[in-house]
C-alpha cells in the first residue's frame, strides 16, 4: 500500500553529509508515514481532497475512540545521501514532541520499517473529540495551534563509540518520571468549541490510553546505556511526513469534503440518506428565481437567468457543476 500523506524533502548546507556530492536528493518515496488502526492491523487509508484553501492534499478521516499507531517506512535509496549510517525518527502528535527512534542502514538492500505504537510510558495512541461537549462562549484557541495534525521528522544521526558511550554515561536519579503525572501535559485539553471554532481548528485530538509498561522504583538510581547514535545536526530535517486528522462531520463542515457531490465520501456517513438527499438538492434547482428590473420607467419582473450548467452522473453519485 503507497503512502499517500504530504512528504517534504528537505536538504541544509550545514552537514558534512549535504556538503558532498551527492549523486541524487531525497526522494519523496524513500521516506513514508502510514497511519494503521491498532486493533485491527488495517490501514486507515488518506483520503485525497481537492478543496480550494485547504493545506493539505490528503487527510484522514477519523472515528472517536479509534486506537492507531505510526508506521514509518525507510527506503533503500534513501541512505546514498546518509554517510552517517543512522537515521533519528521524530513523531510529534498535536504538535507535541512524543518519541523518537534510531534506525541503522541494514546490510543488504531491503528497507527499514519501524511502527510507533505507544508514548514512552506505553500508551497507546487513541482518537479522541476535542470538544468538551460543553455549551456557551468558546475558547481561544491560538493561530499557530497543531492540534489534529501527526508529523514525522527524519534527521541524520552518526553511531556513538564505546569510547564516547562511556565517557558520557549517565546515572538516571528519574528513571520513573514517564510514570508521573508530569507526561500527561502532552495530551492536547479539551476545549469549548462553537460553530465558527470548528470551521477552522481540529475538533479531534489523541488522547492516551492506559500505560502497559511496569516502571519499578526500585531501579532508581540505575545506570542507562544510553542512545545508539547521535543527531549530527537538529535543523537538518532531511524528511518530512505528515497529515492532517478530523472526523467527517468536520471536514463537510470547512467544505473540504462533500458527501452529496462525491460518493467517495459517503461511507463516512451511515446514518444519512443521500437519495433523500439528492431528491431535495434537484428540486431546489428547479425552482425558477425571478429578478426585477428597475432600468426603465417601470418595474419588470422576468426569470432569473443562470451562467451555471448542471450535468447529473447517477451511474456514479456524482453531480458536477460546470461554469459556463
Amino acid at each position: 500500500m503507497a503512502s499517500e500523506f504530504d512528504t517534504r524533502s528537505r536538504t541544509s548546507t550545514s552537514t558534512r553529509g549535504s556538503r558532498r556530492s551527492r549523486k541524487r536528493r531525497e526522494e519523496v518515496s524513500d521516506f513514508q508515514m502510514f497511519l494503521m488502526d491498532n486493533s485491527t492491523n488495517e490501514y486507515i487509508t488518506p483520503e485525497k481532497i481537492d478543496a480550494r484553501g485547504a493545506p493539505k492534499r490528503f487527510v484522514l478521516i477519523i472515528q472517536q475512540d479509534q486506537p492507531y499507531k505510526v508506521k514509518i517506512k525507510i527506503s533503500s535509496g534513501a541512505w546514498e545521501t546518509n554517510s552517517f549510517n543512522w537515521f533519528h525518527v521524530e513523531l510529534l502528535i498535536d504538535g507535541q514532541h512524543i518519541t523518537r527512534r534510531f534506525l541503522q542502514r541494514p546490510y543488504g538492500d531491503e528497507p527499514v520499517e519501524f511502527c510507533f505504537d505507544s508514548d514512552p510510558a506505553g500508551r497507546s495512541f487513541i482518537f479522541d473529540s476535542r470538544h468538551d461537549g460543553s455549551e456557551g462562549p468558546s475558547d481561544h484557541i491560538e493561530d499557530k495551534d497543531e492540534v489534529g495534525q501527526i508529523v514525522v521528522r527524519f534527521r541524520r544521526a552518526a553511531a556513538i563509540r564505546d569510547r564516547d558511550r562511556n565517557q558520557k554515561k549517565r546515572f538516571r536519579r528519574n528513571h520513573d518520571f514517564h510514570a508521573n503525572s508530569q507526561f500527561q501535559i502532552r495530551e492536547a485539553d479539551k476545549k469549548r468549541m462553537d460553530i465558527t471554532t470548528k470551521e477552522k481548528k481540529s475538533t479531534m485530538r489523541t488522547k492516551y490510553g492506559p500505560s502497559q509498561r511496569n516502571f519499578d522504583r526500585s531501579q532508581r538510581g540505575r545506570h542507562s546505556s544510553g542512545p545508539p547514535a547521535k543527531v549530527i545536526d537538529e535543523d537538518d530535517i532531511v524528511a518530512e511526513c505528515s497529515t492532517m486528522y478530523d472526523s467527517a462531520e468536520a471536514f463537510e463542515l470547512r467544505n473540504w469534503i462533500n458527501p452529496l457531490l462525491h460518493h467517495k465520501f459517503r461511507k463516512y456517513f451511515p446514518g444519512r440518506d443521500f437519495d433523500d438527499e439528492e431528491r431535495i438538492y434537484y428540486e431546489n434547482q428547479q425552482k425558477v428565481a425571478f429578478e426585477c428590473d428597475l432600468t426603465g420607467e417601470r418595474a419588470v419582473w422576468g426569470e432569473k437567468k443562470s451562467s451555471v450548467k448542471r450535468e447529473a452522473n447517477y451511474d456514479q453519485g456524482v453531480i458536477d457543476l460546470h461554469d459556463d
